[in-house]
């Protein structure tokens, strides 16, 4: 385990090229967010051919908060875990998640201003797996010229699919974001805060640096809708600041997706447990779900900013609002 550890510390500090085709991201740029999204899984941004930090915010400025490895996972928690990352003897590689042939990246914005990415991936780049699965992936933002306040926030609908010609039982969907935004010195580990927001189902992190004297923004993960089945927070970057393997092992996702009780839920619990502000993870997971062949559940996550605590809270109250409503209505005064 130290050897995997020593490799992956190594790995992370390279970047992984992208052998897939030039449309293997696409930007939202809409909002007052730049957020790349990919067509694999994963979470993190696609520039130049190369893994990188990803949601920048505002967009105007030049800080991306959103740690590369973050993506999403859907398994079971008998140790079944498709994902865009998996830990390999030879360090990280790309996990199960890969593009269909007919699930090209495409971007077209609506008539009412908003941004739709789609994209579908399938859980085959792995020979063996046990779960057949398909995502179809839908991303939105939203243009503030037509929609008001609501330019903070990017909307993940997955819909997973059983893929397979027999039942899926006890399925969880999740998705892992590792939020950077204590603004460290290079080489430096992030030193933040996460903490759990019950009524809005948030993970939210915030700088939790008191010796810079700056406070950059909240930001959070949140789950729109979905059957809650846990959240977590755990080290990116274990105690000995080397990345930390366990997130990148099948087994261990599946109990995190599974059990709430191996990890800490809210910044309560990381005191308890002697922490202070580190570089945390936060990991949000939907289910169980059964679903049978050729079905599909949908879950839908966002992914938000704000200035601070109260405005990150007004965005994702606008993020559940938008998501819920009907979109492209008209609206005419009538007499009577």
């Amino acid at each position: 385990m130290k050897i995997q550890t020593l490799i992956l510390t190594l790995v992370w500090m390279l970047t992984i090229p992208i052998c897939a085709n030039a449309d293997s991201a696409l930007m939202h740029t809409s909002g007052n967010v730049e957020v790349s999204v990919t067509d694999f899984g994963s979470l993190g941004a696609v520039r130049n051919g190369q893994v990188a930090p990803n949601f920048k915010f505002p967009k105007a400025g030049n800080i991306y908060y959103l740690h590369q490895w973050s993506e999403i996972w859907v398994g079971d928690a008998k140790g079944n875990v498709a994902s865009a990352w998996d830990l390999t003897s030879s360090g990280l590689a790309f996990g199960n998640w890969a593009t269909t042939a007919t699930g090209a990246i495409n971007e077209r914005t609506e008539p009412d201003g908003r941004q739709n990415i789609t994209a579908q991936y399938d859980s085959s780049r792995t020979p063996g797996f046990p779960l057949k699965i398909l995502v179809d992936q839908q991303s939105f933002s939203w243009n503030p010229s037509n929609t008001p306040n609501t330019d903070d926030f990017i909307v993940i609908k997955l819909i997973v699919t059983n893929n397979s010609d027999i039942e899926l039982t006890g399925i969880y969907i999740a998705i892992i974001a590792n939020w950077d935004v204590d603004r460290t010195a290079a080489g430096q580990l992030s030193q933040d805060w996460v903490d759990w927001d019950e009524k809005r189902h948030t993970l939210f992190t915030y700088d939790g640096d008191d010796t810079d004297g700056t406070s950059p923004v909240y930001t959070g993960l949140t789950l729109l809708d979905g059957k809650l089945r846990a959240h977590q927070i755990f080290t990116f970057f274990n105690l000995n600041r080397q990345l930390d393997s366990r997130l990148f092992l099948d087994s261990f996702r599946s109990r995190l997706m599974d059990d709430s009780t191996i990890a800490a839920t809210n910044k309560q619990d990381l005191e308890g447990l002697g922490l202070t502000p580190w570089d945390y993870a936060s990991i949000i997971s939907a289910g169980p779900y059964d679903i049978k062949a050729k079905n599909f559940v949908t879950v839908t996550f966002a992914l938000a900013a704000g200035e601070n605590l109260a405005d990150l809270q007004k965005n994702v109250d606008a993020a559940r609002q938008i998501s819920y409503a009907p979109q492209r209505l008209a609206a005419a005064g009538l007499s009577g």
